[in-house]
């Protein structure tokens, strides 16, 4: 008793209670079935439990808007929510945290559907967050540049990881076009507002980005 007392390390379950309650659960699960089943499945029980939270959190990608931080004279971007600043009227940015492939596919779809319905006719992906990218999540892609250009707008990705970023040139650059993909955001914003229309750029009050002024920025 006192040898496996001392196999115990109470601080460290208090810190996976305390800061993470999946984890915490998991190790409650699996303590529970030590008790109840032979020691090897009991693990057999919580490695089940753990791929299955896994599943659940990359099946769900963090998708959230941003926008330039008006504070700093760098082009950095931060959750929508947590500055007080308002979006261009006429391109939505949006940055993926997480792997696009197919188990997410359904998540994403939702999303990108629920954005389409805004007033932005052009969508501006930042693909610094996307860990891993598959066929059906570079053809989730394609589809949703089809679907804006139907919109009379159009899908930019920006800031893909290099590997990513070969793959999708290699193999899906056609669909996607090449002149809608950039390797930084300062690439694709001065070239994206080139595209924008004029008349709306000339009434609108937000001007979040630098161009909208004619400033030149570093690229971060």
């Amino acid at each position: 008793l006192l040898v496996a007392i001392n196999l115990i390390d109470f601080g460290q379950i208090k810190a996976i209670i305390k800061t993470n309650k999946r984890e915490g659960f998991i190790m409650l699960v699996t303590f529970l079935s030590t008790l109840f089943l032979n020691l090897e499945f009991a693990i057999y029980v919580g490695v089940i439990f753990s791929l299955l939270f896994y599943l659940d959190r990359t099946s769900h990608p963090s998708i959230i808007t941003v926008v330039p931080n008006p504070e700093l004279s760098s082009r950095v971007f931060l959750n929508v929510n947590k500055i007080e600043q308002h979006e261009c009227p006429q391109l939505k940015v949006i940055r993926i945290d997480g792997s696009l492939y197919f188990g997410a596919i359904d998540h994403i779809i939702k999303t990108l559907d629920e954005l389409r319905k805004d007033e932005q006719k052009n969508l501006l992906l930042i693909g610094s967050g996307i860990n891993h990218l598959d066929h059906e999540g570079a053809s989730l892609l394609v589809k949703e540049a089809r679907l804006r250009k139907e919109k009379g707008g159009r899908l930019y990705i920006s800031s893909l990881r290099n590997k990513t970023l070969d793959w999708v040139l290699s193999g899906y650059i056609s669909e996607l076009g090449k002149e809608n993909v950039f390797r930084t955001k300062k690439e694709a914003i001065t070239e994206i507002y080139k595209r924008l229309e004029a008349p709306v750029c000339d009434e609108c009050i937000a001007r979040i980005f630098f161009e909208c002024e004619g400033k030149q920025t570093k690229d971060h």
